[in-house]
């Protein structure tokens, strides 16, 4: 018989420190459009040996391990800020009363991580599971299209996974389904604010944070079944977004250094700061309790990125005029390298220590 997918699902939960599971661990269950994360069992075959044997002679296995994500519309009332936390290492609070301003940004010790305990629930005749320790996210992607919810893609690797035949398992209840992000909203932008305090003509925005770790093929030791550990070796934040072209202001000052009056190219690098902000429906506020409301809000920052266009610009017949610009997030000359603010009414994501 057919099997679907909706019964299946994903849920995370915080470890204390990698091979440190918590001692009451509570796993944050999330709807997704597509799971392809799960356990991965690298192998091979031997080499033609001369043996006047003209077939394969046997085959191994390098060992065990997990990796893949998935692709969701984030809801932001709570749960997400479990995975900005894991993601870039280092979260606080502020705010007073039902609305609170939670901070994440990559951690003092740029090499610090956070480990994570994932589990994945396959629909069968008898139920499949994978319960994988020792994650860590290597990469979240955020889409914010032309119009419509913004949508999210999370990748993560994960050192030992075991298999569960039909487990009794229990996870948090899910986050409310209407409050996911919309770039249609008043409260939604991008800018350039150093360039230009307005809000940019955009008709869609790609933001990446990538995780740069070792892979798996490096952490094998002899002696082990699984890699030994997962380190990082680079962090960075990119961001691609398309311009519906109106003038030419930010094509010239990133050739020639000014909007107007330059007519030579110049070598100068040009950088600005980047923000962009998505928010839910009015109809799905916080602080209403305390007579103070506001959309739930999901905004990313980063103190300095260098920005080139991706590609001339283009003509077309029957067409209007877009420019696509592709930028990298660089090291400020003072403050943070890259922030995302999540106002909602979660108390805080306090990471575990037990």
């Amino acid at each position: 018989m057919s099997r679907t997918a909706q019964a299946g699902y994903i849920a995370l939960a915080p470890q204390v420190s990698k091979g440190t599971l918590m001692g009451s661990p509570i796993f944050y269950k999330f709807r997704a459009t597509d799971i392809d994360f799960g356990a991965v069992e690298p192998g091979g075959l031997l080499p033609p040996e001369i043996a006047s044997v003209l077939t394969p002679t046997g085959a191994y296995k390098l060992g065990a391990f997990a990796g893949g994500g998935f692709t969701f519309i984030p809801r932001l009332e709570s749960d997400i800020g479990w995975l900005l936390h894991a993601l870039l290492g280092n979260a606080s609070v502020a705010g007073t009363g039902s609305i609170k301003t939670h901070t994440f940004k990559f951690p003092s010790t740029p090499t610090d991580m956070k480990w994570m305990n994932i589990r994945k629930w396959v629909p069968a005749s008898t139920n499949y599971a994978e319960d994988v320790t020792d994650c860590t996210l290597a990469r979240l992607q955020l889409t914010l299209p032309q119009a419509g919810p913004v949508t999210a893609r999370i990748d993560a690797v994960g050192r030992v996974p075991t298999f569960q035949e039909d487990p009794t398992w229990t996870e948090n209840t899910m986050d409310d389904g209407d409050t996911f992000p919309v770039v249609g909203t008043s409260g939604s932008y991008i800018q350039l604010p150093d360039f230009d305090t307005n809000d940019q003509v955009a008709t869609g925005c790609i933001i990446e944070y990538v995780n740069l770790l070792t892979t798996p093929q490096q952490e094998f030791i002899i002696g082990s079944q699984y890699p030994d550990d997962f380190a990082i070796l680079q962090r960075a934040m990119t961001v691609r977004w398309v311009y519906k072209w109106e003038d030419p202001d930010l094509c010239r000052t990133i050739m020639t250094g000014a909007a107007s009056g330059q007519t030579a190219w110049t070598p100068e690098v040009f950088t600005s700061n980047f923000e962009a902000r998505v928010e839910g429906t009015d109809d799905d506020a916080i602080g209403s309790t305390t007579g103070v409301e506001q959309p739930y809000r999901l905004t990313v920052k980063a103190g300095k990125v260098t920005w080139e266009p991706n590609g001339p610009i283009r003509l077309m017949g029957n067409n209007i005029l877009a420019q696509e610009y592709v930028g990298t997030a660089i090291e400020p000359d003072s403050g943070e390298y890259c922030e995302i603010e999540l106002e909602n009414e979660a108390a805080n994501y306090t990471w575990p220590a037990s």
